[in-house]
């Protein structure tokens, strides 16, 4: 990407969700807006796979957009261990630092 938006990075993991999980079904959450350690602007998203099924998963993607790229950062786990790894995702996410892209 040359000098995505967020929203185009955001889009661009919009297409991996739907390639990846064509064949289960999934339900993919609004976008939110998030602020890195910083300063820079982040969209988020969350989704769960396999809802069909009996054992279903839990993503966070986090959306960063440099000059010369964009960056997705994802945590995943099975949903009823989610809330286990949440904490550990978002302190990672909240001390993150970009270094300049080339």
């Amino acid at each position: 990407m040359e000098n995505p938006t967020v929203e185009d990075v955001a889009d661009w993991g919009e297409e991996l969700i739907t390639r990846r999980f064509a064949s289960t079904a999934y339900e993919v959450y609004e976008l939110e807006s998030i602020e890195l350690a910083n300063g820079e602007s982040a969209l988020t998203r969350t989704y769960l796979t396999a809802i069909d099924k009996p054992v279903s998963s839990r993503y966070t993607e986090i959306y960063i957009a440099r000059e010369h790229d964009g960056l997705m950062i994802q945590m995943g786990a099975v949903e009823n261990k989610y809330d286990s790894v949440e904490a550990v995702f978002e302190h990672l996410i909240e001390s993150f630092t970009l270094i300049a892209s080339e």
